[in-house]
């Protein structure tokens, strides 16, 4: 079977509103050739950037576009499930052979996503639940989805970028990218820790140092998705 990408369901949501591909880029300010390239899947679309498109060009609501987004990617990850594959990186015989030993279906897990922090984090609910697709059911358990909030890791992490984080940060490797509570807000540091003192240290120059004190880290970036 072939593995859908999101662009071809964006592709049909456009003829499907007889629009061309130049009144979609144009609704978002770019350019005909990038669009088809999303639509034939040379390029991936982040969730923010399919919002952006679903918002402007078709004039969806955010929630209706964000109902959309969701259902297109558990399309995917259903796909992605029963042909044996993992973004992990298994190739396709690895994932015919992992798929023989278990074949009952697999549940795509659900991440939760939180707008904000809450000082209660341990048992917070998310604000929302996003489905991605994770190989080992236990990792999936540990990992959460947040979005970045200012510049103080460009250029290295954008503002507004997607994170995928993990909620153990039991051995932080040095230099790892954390994220932060202090003072009621959240963000990202690299974490340093010498003897027992650590620092927490941005990438924009423009914004403070962090050290131990009043500082809570949450959790450590497994993996970054941003808008292309």
């Amino acid at each position: 079977m072939d593995i859908p990408h999101i662009g071809g369901y964006l592709k049909a949501l456009r003829h499907e509103n007889k629009k061309t591909l130049k009144d979609v880029a144009d609704a978002i300010n770019a350019s005909a050739s990038y669009i088809s390239q999303l639509e034939k899947g040379v390029r991936n679309p982040s969730d923010g950037t399919l919002q952006d498109i679903l918002m402007k060009a078709f004039n969806l609501r955010d929630n209706d576009a964000d109902a959309m987004i969701r259902k297109w990617r558990i399309f995917q990850y259903e796909s992605l499930n029963e042909k044996g594959l993992a973004v992990s990186g298994e190739n396709a015989q690895e994932g015919a052979e992992k798929k023989k030993e278990t074949p009952a279906k697999k549940e795509i897990p659900m991440l939760p996503y939180y707008k904000e922090i809450p000082p209660n984090f341990s048992y917070a609910l998310g604000d929302e639940y996003w489905p991605f697709f994770v190989v080992d059911p236990e990792v999936a358990k540990q990992l959460f989805i947040w979005q970045m909030k200012d510049d103080s890791m460009e250029p290295h992490i954008p503002e507004k970028a997607i994170l995928i984080l993990n909620r153990d940060t039991s051995n932080l490797p040095y230099r790892s990218l954390v994220l932060i509570r202090s003072e009621g807000r959240s963000t990202v540091r690299y974490f340093e820790k010498r003897e027992d003192k650590f620092k927490l240290i941005p990438a924009n120059n423009r914004y403070p140092v962090y050290f131990g004190d009043n500082v809570e880290v949450i959790g450590r970036v497994e993996k970054m998705l941003v808008n292309i």
